[in-house]
């Protein structure tokens, strides 16, 4: 008879000794010499012109460094001048914590206290919270910027894998950024032949992963390689070239340090990295 070392055998989790003792290093417990903390100043409205951000009460609280908006982040731009994404929301805030202002200070409680100090000006938008609210062609625009400032995040989620190489193009509502059609048999020939054709509609809540460790990230320049990135991470490889592109750095240059994951369940796949 076969034996198996592993198959139909209890197996012992090597990740759990130094979890269970308290050992383990998490991306947060992460600590050296001169480097400060970041707090993200999060947008109050689900959509808003923003116009104007003062940190002059922030900048007075003790251990803060600076605050910084858009314009203080000089992203890397393509050869026609245009940035892959955008690290806080500049002019537009497009959900409720979309990051608007960065405070950077000597330490966690330093920057969260002074984070409440920074002042907002918005400009309330009309705001779109259903699907079909959305697919409506006189929908408010979810975004000024258009429907296409989202193909990337799409393209993240595969949203294009079904879409025909021949695809005809459509005249699409203004928040629709693209379709997907699947063609398989002969569906018609199929109803035919059915003995019954039940027709139902689905619907979903809307849901976020539930991990315990939020979103964290360290980032470190390295005299040698360029950057080195300690992250709670499920796409290293992505993460590294989402900060290769923001800072214009050759792939080699960014080092990425997938750090112990506290539950992450496809939600950690490279958001703060390039903010950071």
């Amino acid at each position: 008879m076969a034996t198996h070392s592993v198959v139909g055998r209890r197996t012992k989790r090597t990740d759990s000794p130094p979890k269970l003792t308290g050992r383990e290093r998490f991306t947060a417990d992460l600590r050296l010499p001169g480097s400060l903390r970041a707090y993200i100043v999060g947008s109050a409205y689900a959509h808003a012109r923003i116009t104007g951000v003062d940190a002059s009460a922030a900048l007075q609280a003790p251990g803060v460094v600076a605050v910084l908006t858009d314009d203080d982040l000089k992203m890397h731009r393509d050869e026609n001048g245009r940035a892959k994404s955008r690290l806080l929301a500049g002019d537009e805030a497009l959900y409720v914590g979309h990051p608007v202002a960065l405070v950077l200070a000597e330490s966690d409680a330093a920057a969260q206290d002074a984070a409440e100090l920074v002042e907002v000006d918005y400009e309330p938008l009309p705001i779109v919270n259903t699907i079909h609210h959305a697919l409506q062609r006189d929908a408010p625009k979810v975004s000024e910027a258009g429907a296409g400032a989202f193909d990337e995040e799409a393209a993240m989620h595969n949203a294009d894998a079904a879409a025909a190489k021949d695809e005809v193009e459509e005249d699409l509502p203004p928040n629709v950024s693209n379709t997907a059609h699947f063609d398989r048999g002969d569906v018609e020939a199929g109803f035919q032949q059915a003995d019954e054709i039940v027709e139902l509609t689905f619907g979903s809540r809307s849901v976020h992963q539930g991990y315990i460790e939020t979103q964290v990230c360290f980032a470190a320049p390295d005299a040698i390689e360029g950057m080195r990135v300690y992250t709670s991470t499920q796409a290293s490889f992505h993460v590294r070239g989402k900060v290769a592109d923001t800072l214009g750095l050759p792939l080699d240059q960014v080092t990425v340090e997938p750090m112990p994951v506290g539950g992450g369940f496809g939600g950690k796949f490279g958001l703060i990295e390039p903010l950071v």
